[in-house]
């Protein structure tokens, strides 16, 4: 399987996407993270949001040989990779991309734990990528992460379920 990663307009990653699919793609995705609204202290629906605005995935099943098909795009934008590897995902950034086809691209709620002063996320693709919490809401059940992909750091709110919270866990 070869692994690709595209930038585009936000608004149009679905579309991109589905066309991919379409014309030639095993699967296609933008990656998604699992929120929850909450109104009045209390969880009223979960909502899906970007885990990485403008980014789309494209998994095939041989090496592609011409981008026609991504310059087509409505609200492409450009190739992400490296140009001596034909563009195609390796390293750090195949190994994420690759947890998250296995997730079929959605990060759900994480598992996590206390170390020490330290909250550890269990999920397999955030270790991967290096990902740490930088702020909590444990009322909410969420936080704040930050890891890196392609060379750019981003952050954003995870759904978070912490294994052993009792009355010693650290304040953060």
């Amino acid at each position: 399987m070869h692994a690709y990663c595209i930038y585009g307009q936000s608004s149009h990653c679905k579309s991109m996407a589905e066309t991919l699919e379409k014309i030639g793609a095993m699967r296609a995705f933008s990656p998604q993270v699992t929120q929850f609204r909450w109104k009045s202290g209390k969880q009223q629906s979960v909502v899906y949001r970007d885990l990485l605005p403008g980014y789309v995935f494209a998994f095939y099943e041989e090496k592609l040989k011409s981008f026609q098909s991504f310059y087509a795009l409505d609200g492409f934008i450009s190739k992400v990779g490296d140009k001596t590897m034909n563009y195609e995902l390796c390293g750090q950034d195949l190994d994420f991309a690759l947890c998250l086809y296995d997730q079929d691209g959605v990060m759900k709620t994480v598992h996590a734990h206390w170390e020490g002063n330290f909250v550890v996320l269990d999920d397999p693709l955030l270790k991967r990528c290096q990902a740490e919490v930088i702020q909590m809401e444990k009322r909410r059940r969420r936080a704040k992460i930050q890891f890196e992909f392609e060379n750019v750091t981003f952050t954003t709110w995870i759904a978070l379920e912490i294994d052993a919270i009792g009355k010693d866990e650290p304040v953060l």
